[in-house]
């Protein structure tokens, strides 16, 4: 069991990792994360990353959400439609838990952030 949580948290903090990276880019903060596709059965995969990323997650009523967004915006592209649909509201949103957010905050900035560029140079992914 704690096997299969750090692997979900992995995940998770990866999430992060990328969240932070857009937010550096952008110049703007994502205070939400929309959540769609096969992980979304997963409620206590959910709330360990809601826990991570310390923001609320909406979790799609479109399951497939990639493949529907695909395919409008290829009906878009021949013409099949002349607008995009407007986007349903999330099914359900997952809200981080504080006491466990701030807890994973540090193990992220003292630990995880710390050793990424270890990890990337050691495989050849960064100079």
């Amino acid at each position: 069991a704690d096997l299969f949580t750090a692997v979900l948290e992995g995940t998770a903090y990866e999430t992060e990792a990328i969240r932070r990276r857009a937010e550096a880019l952008t110049g703007t903060a994502i205070e939400r994360v929309v959540a769609t596709g096969g992980g979304t059965r997963s409620g206590g995969w959910l709330q360990i990353k809601a826990d991570v990323v310390g923001c609320p997650i909406d979790v799609s009523l479109v399951a497939e959400a990639t493949l529907v967004g695909a395919a409008m915006v290829a009906g878009l592209g021949c013409g099949l439609i002349a607008e995009l649909p407007t986007i349903p509201e999330a099914a359900t949103v997952v809200q981080p838990v504080a006491e466990r957010h701030a807890a994973y905050r540090r193990l992220f900035d003292e630990g995880y952030a710390t050793l990424q560029p270890l990890v990337r140079q050691g495989r050849g992914w960064e100079p």
